[in-house]
């Protein structure tokens, strides 16, 4: 009876570690996907900032050339603004490839 009893809570503690194993298995590649959408977001941020920070430019050049010292001083703050928020999202796109590269590890190291 025993054995039978301890063979039931053997097969039953095999199953939990392979559903658990497989569980964690899809969380890693969910992370992995989601990490995915995060730095093509990032990366379209970037480069809605250069657009903003080109046009920027355009404009204290304008401003300059029409002599506008007032609208040109707003253009300066707008542009140290963009190149602020650019080093931001390059920073957090940084963190989000190594984030994506120690996630590809731990999927890898899981398969061996």
């Amino acid at each position: 009876m025993k054995k039978v009893w301890l063979s039931m809570v053997m097969l039953a503690l095999l199953g939990c570690g392979s559903s658990a194993f497989a569980q964690s298995w899809r969380n890693d590649y969910r992370d992995l996907r989601h990490d995915r959408q995060d730095i093509r977001g990032d990366r379209r941020d970037v480069r809605s900032d250069h657009r903003d920070l080109n046009q920027d430019r355009w404009q204290l050049n304008r401003a300059l050339a029409h002599d506008n010292y007032a609208r040109a001083r707003q253009e300066r703050r707008e542009i140290r603004s963009d190149v602020r928020d650019i080093h931001n999202d390059r920073r957090d796109l940084r963190s989000d490839y190594r984030d994506r590269r120690w996630d590809r590890r731990d999927v890898r190291n899981d398969w061996r």
